[in-house]
């Protein structure tokens, strides 16, 4: 079985980290314990200020009390969805290792995207759509990153990280059962 330190990514759901787990999960603490500390904070300085001063009206702390709740929920909320979008990608890939076999394949790119005038002119590509060609049990293969959801629009197709393997031979993990490519971060043995 592969470590998920070695992967790069998937060409389904893109680049994958797999040895930062523990950083995202003490990232994802962090943030919520400052923010809800920053909020018990804002809470207690809006009630004093709300009790030594007549001229505010309570309607007024209401708003400022429900916009510092919104402020300071929106980083956890964000950083949760993440988490558990990463959580998805790696119970998935860990599922696909289960019949993988480690394969040479020829990563082509199909399409590149340039973010802005600059990076075209200087050749420079900020992502890239790829396609994977491969021969398992001399049966040829080719698969493209990304993949339709289920209103038929593409997602993940271009990542930043296919950059540094598009044109290249890389090596890959197939899984046969699920039909799934994942990319290593070793070179090909010449």
């Amino acid at each position: 079985m592969y470590d998920l330190k070695q992967i790069a990514g998937t060409l389904k759901y893109g680049q994958f980290d797999g040895s930062k787990r523990k950083y995202i999960i003490a990232a994802f603490i962090a943030i919520t314990v400052i923010c809800l500390t920053l909020l018990i904070a804002a809470l207690a300085v809006f009630i004093v200020d709300y009790i030594n001063s007549a001229e505010k009206e309570p309607v007024t702390l209401a708003a400022e009390l429900i916009g510092m709740s919104i402020a300071f929920c929106v980083l956890p909320i964000l950083s949760l969805f993440l988490f558990l979008h990463n959580e998805k990608s790696r119970k998935k890939i860990i599922l696909w290792l289960q019949d993988a076999v480690e394969l040479k394949a020829f990563c082509e790119t199909l399409l590149t995207n340039y973010y802005c005038a600059v990076d075209e002119l200087f050749a420079k590509p900020a992502s890239v759509k790829i396609r994977v060609r491969f021969k398992y049990k001399d049966k040829r293969y080719s698969r493209d990153s990304g993949y339709k959801d289920k209103n038929g629009y593409y997602k993940n197709d271009y990542q930043r990280v296919w950059v540094r393997y598009a044109d290249k031979y890389i090596r890959i993990l197939y899984s046969p059962k699920y039909d799934e490519v994942i990319v290593l971060k070793k070179p090909v043995d010449n």
